[in-house]
């Protein structure tokens, strides 16, 4: 890093040599590759305490996360978020949203609906969702839902599981579309479960998998409607 006049990203580390770097002459280490204890990474964080000690610099605000409300008017619901945020966007994925103002009515549909506000930085902000489908539900500030607030009832046992596990949902509308996924960490489709359409009702599947890598976190993926949640599992070495 460089503290010249043209390039004032930090301290000078241009002047620690080679007694203070890796093999590569560029990185800095706590040995030196003659085998000298010259804490090398030490003497950068000293440097940067150093440095910000005495940068002056002002205070940064939290950004706390924007509510989202909503307002029962008969049969539609009015949306909104606070004004003067920026530009706002509505939907339920950023590849596919409209814009429009910190406010939208719309009538009970089926899938959920979120704001997407790009600020005056280009940073963007994302609303929890508020649910289309529930008539019945109160009107007021919407919050990310806990497990016991979910409107998909969901359980998954045993977890930790060792090379099975339970399914457990509901489904509240006939001819309900609905896909059950394993997935892992990156994303990827570990297994299929089940994709179909289902009637009202709670349902339950035994799910083998044994092909998997152990000590690994996978997630259990339900959609139903265009609703979807998922349930953190463990894959363990052994029973």
């Amino acid at each position: 890093m460089s503290n010249d006049a043209n390039n004032k990203l930090g301290p000078n580390t241009d002047v620690l040599g080679s007694d203070y770097r890796a093999s590569d002459n560029t990185h800095l280490t706590e040995f030196s590759p003659n085998g000298s204890h010259q804490n090398g990474l030490t003497t950068l964080a000293q440097y940067w305490y150093d440095k910000l000690s005495t940068a002056n610099l002002s205070p940064t605000l939290a950004k706390l996360p924007v509510p989202i409300t909503v307002t029962i008017d008969g049969s539609n619901r009015i949306i909104s978020v606070p004004p003067g945020l920026g530009q706002y966007y509505w939907g339920n994925d950023i590849n596919s949203i409209s814009p429009g103002s910190n406010s939208i009515t719309t009538s009970i549909g089926s899938g959920s609906i979120r704001c997407f506000i790009k600020d005056g930085f280009g940073n963007w902000i994302i609303t929890p969702s508020a649910l289309m489908n529930c008539p019945s539900c109160r009107q007021g500030i919407d919050s990310s839902p806990g497990i016991e607030d979910e409107p998909l009832k969901f359980t998954v046992y045993p977890n930790p599981f060792f090379q099975s596990l339970t399914v457990e949902f509901e489904t509240v509308q006939p001819n309900s579309q609905v896909s059950l996924d394993i997935i892992d960490a990156k994303g990827q489709v570990v297994k299929t479960i089940v994709n179909s359409v289902h009637d009202i009702g709670r349902w339950k599947y035994p799910v083998s998998i044994s092909n998997i890598p152990k000590n690994s976190i996978y997630f259990c993926r339900l959609k139903i409607n265009g609703l979807s949640t998922t349930r953190k599992i463990l894959a363990a070495d052994q029973e």
